[in-house]
């Protein structure tokens, strides 16, 4: 329990996510990372990397990626829009559109947690 002045009880917010850090799903089960303005998409089942590259944000809402895919051995860009703190809505450079979901990690605890990182 944190206590505030005077020593009485005070309750403790959660923490929201902060900033596009962190792991994403896609819709198709796909794992995206994003950590110190580096990129991987991996599978949930292997955990093979389907693609890699970097990401930068022009605003704190506003994040592109230059990613390559090792399937295709193609370079792209990609806009993301962080709308909240858990969904990303993303625009390929061939117009097609698809959103990635925060993932929630799971602590020793087996309770689910959001993951917090540096924007």
């Amino acid at each position: 329990m944190l206590r505030g002045v005077g020593g009485n009880p005070v309750a403790a917010l959660p923490l929201e996510p902060v900033g596009v850090a962190g792991e994403w799903l896609d819709p198709n089960g796909f794992v995206s990372s994003f950590s110190g303005g580096e990129f991987k998409t991996r599978t949930t089942d292997t955990n093979q990397v389907l693609a890699y590259g970097t990401y930068v944000s022009s605003t704190p809402h506003l994040i592109e990626i230059r990613m390559t895919s090792l399937l295709r051995n193609r370079t792209t860009r990609v806009n993301c829009a962080l709308v909240g703190p858990s969904q990303l809505n993303c625009t390929a450079e061939s117009g097609s559109r698809f959103t990635l979901q925060r993932r929630a990690a799971v602590s020793d605890s087996g309770t689910a947690n959001a993951i917090v990182g540096p924007g």
